[in-house]
């Protein structure tokens, strides 16, 4: 695999990682509003006014973390959507369905080989459109 190649597979990784992030950042986020919005207090368990603006702050947070993954997530898919068709479906099945290399093989019908060998062009494919748009990619 070249530096272009890797740098663009890390690229395109991402997008697995940030919808991890997304999720647990928008599940912590209803933990949060259900903590502001869903518990009866009583006298004993009422939070004090600083626990409240901590979780004010957490719940803004999030929201801004959230917002930030989801362009980052966009471009991500917007990249995907603009490689050749002839790759589309190998990389949008692994980096935006992000299933497995077998899964992907079996509804392709491809080997491990083919696969492997359409991945590392459709890398370039990806490469050669980060190129336009991402100054930090390695040249």
């Amino acid at each position: 695999m070249t530096e272009k190649q890797t740098y663009a597979a890390s690229w395109l990784n991402s997008a697995y990682m940030l919808s991890q992030k997304i999720e647990a950042l928008k599940e912590e986020k209803l933990r949060v509003s259900t903590y502001f919005n869903g518990i009866v207090f009583t006298r004993v368990n009422d939070p004090s006014p600083k626990t409240w603006a901590r979780l004010s702050q957490i719940n803004s947070q999030i929201e801004k973390e959230a917002e930030a993954l989801d362009r980052k997530w966009l471009s991500v898919k917007q990249v995907i959507e603009s490689v050749p068709q002839k790759h589309y479906a190998l990389l949008s099945y692994r980096y935006l369905s992000m299933l497995s290399w077998q899964t992907i093989e079996d509804m392709l019908y491809i080997s491990t080989s083919t696969r492997k060998r359409q991945h590392l062009a459709a890398l370039d494919a990806v490469s050669q459109i980060l190129d336009l748009h991402d100054p930090l990619q390695p040249r």
